[in-house]
Parts: C-alpha cells; structure tokens; sequence
C-alpha cells in the first residue's frame, strides 16, 4: 500500500511539475536487544542511521547510491538548494555539501549518562558526561560496534583526534552534559 500511494503521488506531481525533488526517510531506529538496550537515545548505529531515498528526475541518476553522512538538519539545505534559495542555516545540502561526520548527543536516559559524540564513516566516538566513561568503535574491523577500543594505546592519536572534534562540534552541549 505504501508503494501505491507513493507511485499515485509521484504520478500526480509529475504531471503538474516535472522538476520535483522527493525526498524518503523514517525516524531513527529503536534498539530491539542489540547492546542489551530497548530504547533510541543511545549513540548506536542500529539507533541513529536512517536511510535517506531521493528521486529528482534529470539531476540525480535513478539507481545510484551514496554512503555520504548527513544529519536530519541536511533535509532543509537540501531542499533549500533544489529550490534555489539561501539563508543561514546549520544543515548542509546532500546535493553538494559532504559532511566527515556528525554530531550525536543526547540528554541522560535512564542509566545512561548525558552524551557527546561525533560519527564518521570509519568511526563512532562518545564522550559521556563528568568521565562516566567513553566509547570508541572502529568501522573499518567492527561494523556491529562489538569492541570498545577507546583508552587503547593502539588508537590514542585517533581518540584523541575525535575527542577535539566532538568539544568543538558538540555546542551548545545538552542538558546535564559536562565536559569535566
């Protein structure tokens, strides 16, 4: 039913306006037992990635496949771009604008602790509130997010490297989040 109504309203829009961006995607994933968790505010891969679908007819190429991060911020710029327009805003167009990364935060859930991270393609770094602790998943040799390499000498440069760019990224930080 969902590819029915969505092939009636592509068809209705093309008639009226063939240069249309459509843009798919859903909310943010819940975690069903993977990290023995059942929730969504956590900096998980399984909780936060969310596959984007666009379709915009004689610009992008029916078929092909990005791995480009975007953050839901990126929605707006996107659209403002197809749309030609600008003004100031935090997201960055999927058209044109890659991102290395981006922020992952969250208020205290629970047991877990308020969070600052940032995510890239190869890596997932956290940074919980007052030293509760840090996580750092390499997704080059752990894609399932299976070992914490944060604190090992092996990847102190790159710990170390990310933990810069979350302070610098991650403003204002949330509620009940403190670098010390």
């Amino acid at each position: 039913s969902v590819d029915d109504a969505t092939g009636a309203m592509v068809k209705a829009v093309e008639r009226r306006a063939p240069n249309t961006l459509f843009v798919y995607l859903s909310d943010n994933g819940v975690m069903e037992g993977v990290h023995r968790l059942v929730n969504k505010n956590v900096p998980y891969r399984l909780a936060h990635e969310v596959p984007m679908y666009m379709r915009w007819d004689g610009v992008i190429e029916p078929g092909s496949v990005s791995e480009r991060i975007t953050a839901t911020i990126d929605v707006t710029a996107t659209i403002a771009e197809a749309a030609g327009v600008t003004w100031p805003m935090e997201g960055r167009s999927a058209l044109s604008t890659p991102r290395t990364g981006v922020v992952l935060e969250a208020v205290r859930n629970g047991k877990r602790p308020a969070y600052c991270g940032w995510r890239s393609q190869n890596y997932l770094y956290v940074r919980y509130t007052a030293g509760a602790g840090r996580e750092l998943y390499d997704y080059r040799v752990d894609p399932a997010e299976l070992d914490n390499v944060a604190g090992k000498a092996r990847y102190a440069g790159i710990e170390a490297r990310l933990d810069r760019k979350t302070e610098r990224n991650c403003q204002p930080f949330p509620p009940e989040f403190s670098w010390n």
